[in-house]
């Protein structure tokens, strides 16, 4: 095996050695080479990613499926739970029915509420040099 310095040295006087258009030519060929290994591993990484995106989505609906049909059971359990307790069966599917409207109203006030952070207020007043308050107006001291 060849120390570092003796390799170092082979490599500079064959640099020495070629014209500066084969040296450039090398050089352009280096570079394509690398974009194009590049533009292979960013392919690859993107199709890895929009498969574990495919399945992210799969599973999200699969998981939406199965809170709803828990949801559905747990309001079969509480409708039977009324009924046996001397309800009306009529009484209580409208009373399951006005606690599930009830959580819809609550959140969608909790939902609106929390939609004023997407304005992005602060940066518009940055960007767009909009005042945070109004002017303050001079007051009369009578001075």
């Amino acid at each position: 095996m060849a120390e570092p310095d003796a390799q170092r040295s082979t490599a500079e006087e064959e640099a020495r050695a070629l014209p500066l258009s084969e040296v450039a030519s090398a050089l352009l060929e280096a570079g394509r080479r690398f974009v194009q290994d590049v533009g292979e591993l960013l392919g690859l990484e993107t199709q890895r990613a929009l498969q574990a995106l495919a399945w992210m989505v799969a599973l999200a609906v699969l998981a939406a499926l199965l809170r709803a049909g828990a949801w559905f059971l747990l309001l079969a359990a509480a409708y039977t739970a009324l009924v046996d307790l001397g309800m009306d069966s009529t009484a209580a599917l409208l009373l399951l029915a006005a606690l599930n409207l009830l959580g819809v109203i609550i959140s969608a006030l909790i939902i609106r509420r929390l939609s004023s952070a997407l304005l992005f207020r602060a940066t518009r007043r940055a960007l767009l040099g909009e005042p945070k308050h109004e002017p303050i107006k001079p007051q009369n001291t009578g001075v």
